[in-house]
This record gives C-alpha cells, sequence and structure tokens, in this order.
C-alpha cells in the first residue's frame, strides 16, 4: 500500500485550530481549484508543528484547506500539476473516502469492467503523505468535507518525500 499513500507516525499537532479555521473562514477566502473549494491557511496557524514547517522548508510546499460538498463524489483521476499531497482530514471521519484504483485481473488479463480499490484510513489529527502521481478518488457521502493539504508540486517524486519521511522519523 505504501505505493499509493504513507501515514504518518505522529499527530499534526494544529488539527483542532485547522479545523475551527476551516469552519470560520469566510466565504470570500475561498476559490474554486478543480471541484474543491480551496483556501490558504496562514503559517501561524502550522508554525509550530515541527513536521508541517520541515516538510514546507524542504519541498516548498503549499498548506491549504480543501473543502468538498456534502453527498458528492470526485471520480478517479491524476493529478497533473502536483506528485505528492501530504492530507490530513479534519472532519467527516465516518462518512468520506479516499481510494485508489487496481486494476483486477484474470489469468493474467486486466478485466476492463471490474477494479480493486485500495482505502486510505484517515484518523484524527494523523496525515498521510498521497502518491497523487496513481488514480485515486473521493466520495464524501456525509457532510462538508474539510482536509488540510499540503500541496507538493512536481517535478519531486512521491518516492523521495516518503523515503524523506521515513528518514526524519515522520
Amino acid at each position: 500500500m505504501e505505493k499509493f499513500f504513507y501515514k504518518l507516525k505522529n499527530p499534526i499537532t494544529s488539527h483542532p485550530e485547522l479545523l475551527e479555521y476551516a469552519k470560520t473562514r469566510h466565504p470570500m477566502y475561498w476559490v474554486r481549484l478543480f471541484s474543491f473549494l480551496v483556501t490558504k491557511v496562514p503559517e501561524e496557524l502550522y508554525a509550530k508543528d515541527p513536521f508541517v514547517s520541515t516538510i514546507l522548508e524542504r519541498f516548498s510546499g503549499k498548506a491549504v484547506i480543501l473543502k468538498m460538498p456534502a453527498r458528492c463524489m470526485y471520480n478517479f483521476h491524476v493529478d497533473t500539476e502536483r506528485s505528492v499531497s501530504i492530507n490530513m482530514l479534519l472532519n467527516n471521519f465516518d462518512n468520506s473516502h479516499s481510494f485508489y484504483k487496481v486494476p483486477m485481473t484474470h489469468s493474467g488479463v486486466i478485466d476492463p469492467n471490474l477494479d480493486h480499490v485500495i482505502s486510505v484510513d484517515y484518523a484524527p489529527g494523523v496525515a498521510v503523505a498521497l502518491n497523487t502521481g496513481e488514480e485515486h478518488a473521493v466520495i464524501n457521502h456525509g457532510a462538508e468535507r474539510l482536509v488540510f493539504a499540503i500541496s507538493i508540486d512536481k517535478p519531486v517524486e512521491y518516492s523521495d518525500v516518503v523515503l524523506f519521511l521515513k528518514e526524519n522519523n515522520f
């Protein structure tokens, strides 16, 4: 499963503040990006967290919050501009799921009508590095979904980020 995602060992300490910020952020500060609404996160909300500060310094990422409407699905896709997103689900743990598509085969032949799925297991306060170069989707069959995301643009590779996380015991 590490091909698709890597779950960090330690929680991000600013989880409650990030959730409150997302819930109270004025609508005029959200912009549409693909099928999500996105807002930047001020540095003071995550600056004290050693992981977030280190990863943003090392990979020049962007810290944002993604908002997904209730009861919708963002279909399978591969991200074109970023290779890695380090995501921490802020709410809606029981009713939203991210997953990856893995082709199913029968006797070595890919079945075009059936795929396996591998689900990303989110936990409160725990971030997950996602390989956005692999086909993935999100389904949200609950309330509005809020995600803190550190977006790392290409040409950085997912494998390089995971190696860095392991070497630094994140």
